[in-house]
């Protein structure tokens, strides 16, 4: 045979060997290794009895022939467990562990029909076994870490000793006794894995899987305050809205807690982290706030001066009307002005009232505000005023009278001269009668005279000429 042949056909035979000899490795658990030889076209000894997790390790002794240990009967295998081909020569073997209870025949498959044996598997005793609850795999922690392993134990047949806790392969501790537990403290940054050993007393063992946990070098939160504004300037009693807007770091924020001159407030544990100081008197105040999260780790926002200055100023409001004095005619146009004076703070609106109903606000100067198509009537008109932190003030009430229509429009009906006076009479409309002057006809406006019910009216002579206009809802009549 060649070299190369020999290698690959060694290749194939070992194979077998190597996956047997992983899967069935012992794994603490204490057992028996019991050796079958292959030797005269026999198994020595055909038949073995042996107890649950014992090994069995087949070995070839014959020369110039190939065996094998199948398991199965009457040339048939049931793919239990299989050696493939072991070569001759006395170095070539076959180990598999036997973790069942049962009976195991088997056979050499070139020779089946006069090479078998068979394995009776009893129960034996049991070993322990042992899972780690904590921590949970994956987990991340923040250095110096404190971590606490938890085993869940169960007994096999004979009473647990001990339970033995390892990081990253390292005894560091064990417990004796239920629970078995055991904290491993001030671990630094890095990843770690975790491990859980249970031994009986008869010595026997077993693992718990591994657990992977990192731990990181913390970073802490940060949190900046964004309200009020550094340097305001506010009326006693003041109200001020104090916002914060943190910034988690390793971990979850749980709250922020607000501080005027170094005093603690209150806190917020959600968003928005908002919180109002009420009635504060006159005074310089430092604000603050503070954010913890769920690790311990906290910060301090820089710090936001505000004065606040002596009682406020509230503003205030004269409505007026050029129509408040003569009325005006149906359908009627109205012009409210409103009047401002401020007090501490700055205008925010001029609101507008017919009675009681708002009919309009005005947020700029001027604050005037045209109401239009009145009917026939006498309306009240207010003001109110609202500044920037809702100080507010009402206006007096104007009056001002809508004249209606009738069947016929007003008309003079004559002009006496009475000493140093003239009598103006007319006839019709209805009143009110509103009495109006101009030098000429030309010019463009006419000045009020008066108003009246009456329909007739004194006016004084003055010497040049002057035109007389004598109006109602329904019309006018010039003289």
């Amino acid at each position: 045979m060649k070299p190369i042949q020999l290698f690959h056909r060694l290749g194939r035979i070992l194979f077998p060997i190597l996956i047997a000899t992983l899967v069935c490795a012992p794994t603490g658990v204490r057992a028996a290794l019991i050796d079958v030889s292959i030797q005269g076209f026999a198994f020595s000894p055909p038949d073995i009895t042996i107890n649950m997790g014992d090994t069995v390790r087949w070995t070839q002794k014959d020369s110039g022939v190939i065996h094998t240990v199948t398991s199965g009967s009457n040339g048939t295998s049931d793919g239990k467990f299989g050696s493939g081909n072991l070569i001759p020569g006395g170095t070539s073997t076959f180990v598999f562990k036997f973790n069942n209870a049962g009976i195991f025949p088997y056979f050499c498959t070139p020779h089946s029909t006069f090479m078998n044996g068979s394995v009776t598997v009893n129960a034996g005793a049991t070993a322990p076994a042992v899972a780690l609850t904590s921590p949970q795999a994956g987990q991340t922690l923040q250095a110096p870490a404190s971590v606490a392993l938890n085993a869940a134990v169960t007994a096999g047949t004979s009473p647990v000793a001990s339970v033995h806790f390892l990081v990253n392969g390292n005894d560091v501790g064990q417990a004796t006794a239920a629970p078995y537990n055991f904290v491993v403290n001030n671990l630094a940054a890095g990843s770690y894995t975790f491990l859980a050993r249970v031994v009986d007393t008869q010595g026997a063992s077993a693992d718990s899987g591994t657990v992977f946990a990192t731990v990181v070098t913390p970073v802490s939160p940060s949190v900046g305050l964004t309200s009020p504004q550094a340097g305001g300037s506010l009326a006693a009693p003041a109200s001020v809205n104090l916002h914060a807007t943190p910034s988690a770091g390793s971990s979850p924020i749980t709250s922020v807690r607000f501080f005027s001159n170094g005093n603690d407030m209150g806190a917020v544990s959600a968003p928005p982290y908002d919180f109002t100081v009420n009635n504060l008197p006159p005074g310089t105040y430092s604000f603050t706030a503070r954010v913890f999260d769920s690790a311990g780790g906290t910060a301090d926002s820089g710090a936001v001066n505000v004065t606040v200055t002596g009682a406020a100023t509230a503003p205030t409001i004269t409505l007026t009307s050029a129509q408040a004095t003569n009325g005006v005619s149906a359908p009627g146009k109205v012009n409210l002005d409103a009047v401002v004076v401020v007090g501490s703070n700055p205008i925010q609106s001029v609101h507008f009232f017919q009675g009681g109903t708002d009919i309009g606000q005005v947020t700029t100067l001027p604050y005037t505000l045209v109401v239009s198509n009145l009917a026939a009537g006498t309306y009240s008109f207010t003001a109110r005023v609202f500044d920037s932190l809702g100080a507010q003030a009402d206006s007096g009430v104007i009056s001002i009278t809508v004249r209606g229509s009738s069947a016929a429009p007003a008309k003079f009906t004559g002009v006496e001269v009475a000493g140093l006076n003239l009598k103006l009479t007319w006839s019709d409309g209805a009143p009110p009668y509103l009495l109006e002057k101009k030098a000429g006809l030309a010019d463009a406006l006419w000045a009020n005279v008066l108003t009246t019910s009456n329909t007739s009216a004194m006016v004084p002579r003055d010497g040049g000429a002057a035109f007389y206009r004598v109006s109602s809802g329904s019309g006018s009549s010039v003289q």
